[in-house]
């Protein structure tokens, strides 16, 4: 099983959810995690929750200045960073796109899809320099999931943060670079914790207002998945969508078989 204890990795969204998982899933074994999310409270939390060898960042994922000043912090006190994790999302313009204001629309895509860009922005000359490194982005499907409507900042955005995926895959593909996406599948966040008791969800998405608790992970799936990627178990599967509770070895065995049947794709396709 490949040591992390030399590997050096950024989380967006590391504050809180699915980020946060990751970076003490990551920090327990063994890897230097630079924590970076907006509020700093959230910031430290998971830093003292990591430990010793993480790394407080604070940033909006969404301004690229910060960011590469992030990442130029991170890097130089403790070298390359050779994963990237992008887990800083939001979720908060619920409802038909007429009754939302267009700014509250697109706040939600720059998070989710500019915050997903910038950070790839700010690692990938590093990681090309020095021929390696893996990408995590996040993805999540509340846009296409069964009895979910008027979420379309969320699921426009998410559709790109896919896209980008298979894009950016595409353009280091020679370049020693793994880059994957990752579905978390449902995890108890403070967005999903909020929308038990949104009126905008509970009248939109009635279905995930009502849901039960037991049906959310805490997040260790996903962090369990962060950590078998950081060790090279998807670097077979170089461009695809990958789900939490997959079997990256299965999947990987039948990678040539994904791509001929154009499995774990955004499903697009141009005739």
């Amino acid at each position: 099983m490949p040591d992390l204890s030399r590997s050096v990795a950024l989380v967006t969204g590391g504050g809180r959810g699915v980020g946060r998982a990751a970076a003490i899933g990551l920090a327990r074994e063994g890897a230097t995690v630079g924590v970076l999310a907006r509020t700093s409270a959230q910031v430290e939390e998971t830093v003292a929750a990591c430990g010793p060898r993480a790394v407080p960042l604070q940033a909006d994922v969404t301004d690229a200045s910060a960011v590469r000043g992030a990442v130029k912090t991170l890097q130089g006190a403790h070298g390359p960073i050779d994963l990237l994790v992008t887990a800083a999302g939001a979720a908060n313009a619920i409802g038909p796109l007429w009754e939302i204001e267009p700014e509250r629309w697109w706040a939600d895509v720059e998070v989710d899809l500019r915050g997903t860009a910038v950070a790839l922005h700010a690692v990938l000359p590093t990681m090309r320099v020095q021929r390696r490194g893996r990408i995590v982005t996040v993805y999540g499907d509340l846009g296409a999931s069964p009895g979910a409507v008027s979420t379309s900042a969320f699921a426009t955005a998410k559709a790109g943060v896919l896209r980008l995926t298979e894009h950016v895959a595409a353009e280091v593909v020679d370049d020693g670079i793994t880059v994957v996406a990752l579905h978390p599948g449902l995890v108890r966040t403070a967005m999903t914790i909020h929308f038990a008791t949104d009126p905008a969800v509970r009248r939109w998405l009635p279905r995930f207002a009502e849901r039960p608790a037991s049906d959310y992970d805490d997040g260790g799936r996903a962090a369990k998945a962060v950590v078998a990627i950081a060790r090279g178990a998807a670097d077979g599967l170089h461009g695809l969508l990958l789900g939490a509770g997959d079997d990256l070895e299965a999947l990987a065995a039948d990678a040539g078989g994904l791509r001929a049947r154009e499995a774990r794709r955004l499903g697009v396709r141009w005739t």
